[in-house]
């Protein structure tokens, strides 16, 4: 809602509206959203802080990983670029052909990830919707 009052007057009136339209509407938090992340969600907003670290954190890793590994083919196929280039390869040639090899171990990665992430999903949700019996047989 919003309001030119002031934060914990409009908070007070929207209170005193809700517990006259129906006086059985249980209110728990009632601010602005400043007011309310900066109370008891501290812990949500710490955990999804510290998510957004660690995933930026895995970027940077495979990033650099993936750096290791077109570094590892260059150094190890020096000889090959090099007689390639010599008998009439482009650089365009030779960084689609280096490229195309660095990325087929990330591909073959993410393939599979993605299979056993489907696939654990798959087990996982077959495993909480099993409906569970409302009363054991003693």
């Amino acid at each position: 809602m919003r309001s030119t009052a002031a934060a914990s007057v409009a908070a007070g009136a929207v209170g005193d509206a809700l517990r006259r339209a129906d006086p059985d509407v249980a209110v728990e938090v009632l601010g602005t959203g400043r007011t309310i992340f900066a109370g008891p969600h501290v812990f949500l907003r710490a955990a999804g802080a510290t998510a957004l670290a660690l995933a930026a954190l895995t970027l940077l890793l495979a990033m650099a990983d993936l750096f290791g590994i077109q570094s590892h083919i260059v150094a190890h196929r020096t000889r090959e670029i090099g007689v390639r280039m010599s008998l009439g390869a482009t650089r365009a040639q030779i960084a689609r052909m280096v490229l195309k090899q660095g990325h087929r171990p990330v591909v073959d990665g993410l393939a599979i990830g993605l299979f056993i992430g489907c696939t654990g999903r798959a087990i996982v949700r077959a495993y909480l919707d099993v409906e569970m019996p409302s009363s054991i047989p003693g």
